[in-house]
């Protein structure tokens, strides 16, 4: 298996994520959504529930974190990269990858 995301994942993704964003329009509780469907997806798991819902709760999980990354969460301190590309943003290469570029690297050079 290579390391691309299966088209068919990133359309799930998508879709979800487009839901989300039209059921919860705003970030008020982005971090306790993250840790629900966490703890679904860790029942699912240990529950050994069919495959398919084990995958739609991956993709709520991966959604939940594709917008506290973006979006960050109202309660937190966290400041989302589309409010506030700051230190730790502007210092990201263009055209690079996540995979590309060393996070920690980055962040030790923001966060002494």
């Amino acid at each position: 298996m290579n390391n691309d995301i299966l088209p068919e994942t990133l359309r799930a993704l998508r879709a979800e994520l487009q839901r989300a964003r039209k059921q919860y329009p705003t970030n008020v509780r982005n971090h306790e959504a993250l840790r629900e469907f966490v703890f679904r997806l860790s029942k699912s798991l240990n529950n050994n529930v069919a495959s398919v819902q084990v995958y739609a709760e991956a993709i709520c999980v991966a959604v939940m974190a594709i917008r506290i990354a973006e979006e960050g969460d109202a309660n937190s301190k966290y400041q989302a990269y589309k409010q506030n590309p700051g230190p730790l943003f502007k210092d990201i290469p263009m055209g690079k990858t996540p995979a590309q570029i060393d996070l920690e690297e980055l962040i030790n050079k923001v966060i002494p």
